[in-house]
């Protein structure tokens, strides 16, 4: 099936149509993604805009069969991690894995209708557990637009059918409507921005900001405190401001923290697997855009099970903390708070420490 969106489509959402396209979609699919795509225009949404950029991201995965996991995996995929995966890879923004806690999460901030709601917004089908077909499990859906009578068109993946768009009102949304984007309307059409988001798919789920990593010598769960970018080897790190360099033990993953803390003492980076440069190590300061080091491969006595991306576990932890709260995402620390360090760079606050992407 070709590609190329119809004649006459508007031009700012013809990508909503040409992924449908590409990815799988039925006739009817494709024509009903064109009619979407006409009143997406209409209405004043763009295809680079937070909440589009979501919705491109999830039909990337039209067509897939439903697949129950717990890592993210390209040969099918189920609501959740539908709903997840496509904010993480359009937005880098993390919600959390399951349906349930996609209903509850404090992150989430609660629309009162679906007529007030937008795309990349997340349907939840069941009020509770009790209500739910299996009473341990929820479902979500996300919505994409809406065809000409106004009526909402979502995304979902469901064990009988795959990933397929479909009719929103029949899904249901008794469990409500949860929005989870920071900026949804805004454009995000800088450098950092795009080189944010090519870095997003390299993170893999239990990699992200405030996934659970499991410890399996003693069954522990610690709350990671940045993103684990899966890059392979040799990939050269370097500082994204000038500060003080400190070194310190990460014990359980037997691996050496550097931190680099801003010469105004203001935040601070601190990156994991990494063999360091010789002058990173020696000068205790280094300048924005000196080399930290290259990645390694995680130690084999590492306590934490990482998952393979495309069969290499090669990656490093990089991490960003300040002394405020801040929009996307907060985990104290002592005197610091670590935030999810890709969302900075992709809204320029910090700049990305991946030499090779910056």
């Amino acid at each position: 099936m070709s590609t190329a969106p119809p004649v006459g489509l508007p031009s700012a959402m013809a990508r909503v149509v040409a992924i449908g396209a590409q990815e799988g979609a039925s006739p009817n699919e494709l024509d009903r993604l064109t009619e979407i795509a006409g009143v997406l225009d209409r209405k004043g949404f763009r295809a680079d805009q937070e909440c589009m950029s979501v919705v491109l991201a999830a039909l990337r995965h039209l067509g897939k069969p439903y697949l129950l996991v717990q890592e993210f995996d390209e040969s099918g995929i189920d609501c959740s991690t539908l709903t997840s995966q496509s904010h993480w890879e359009g937005a880098a923004i993390g919600i959390p894995f399951l349906a349930e806690n996609q209903r509850v999460a404090l992150s989430g901030s609660p629309v009162e209708s679906l007529s007030a709601a937008m795309p990349g917004d997340v349907l939840i089908r069941y009020p509770n557990m009790a209500e739910s077909i299996d009473g341990e499990s929820n479902h979500v859906a996300l919505l994409v637009g809406w065809d000409r009578n106004e009526d909402p068109w979502v995304l979902e993946s469901a064990l009988d059918i795959g990933v397929r768009l479909v009719p929103g009102l029949p899904f249901g949304a008794r469990g409500g409507i949860r929005r989870f984007l920071l900026h949804p309307m805004d454009v995000f059409e800088t450098p950092a921005a795009a080189a944010a988001l090519r870095i997003a798919p390299l993170v893999p789920k239990l990699g992200r900001f405030g996934a659970r990593q499991h410890d399996v010598q003693t069954d522990a769960r610690y709350e990671h405190c940045g993103v684990d970018v899966y890059c392979g080897t040799e990939v050269e790190i370097v500082a994204p401001f000038p500060g003080r360099v400190s070194f310190e033990d990460l014990q359980y993953e037997d691996t050496e923290l550097i931190r680099i803390t801003a010469t105004d003492g203001s935040a601070f980076v601190e990156f994991g697997h990494l063999d360091v440069a010789n002058s990173c190590r020696s000068h205790g300061e280094i300048q924005r855009g000196h080399v930290v080091g290259v990645v390694r491969p995680p130690a084999s006595t590492s306590r934490v099970e990482y998952p393979a991306l495309r069969g290499d576990s090669s990656h490093v932890h990089f991490a960003y903390a300040t002394h405020s709260s801040l929009a996307y995402g907060n985990i104290q620390a002592d005197d610091w708070i670590y935030h999810n360090p890709l969302y900075a760079c992709k809204i320029g606050q910090l700049g990305l420490p991946l030499h090779h992407q910056a």
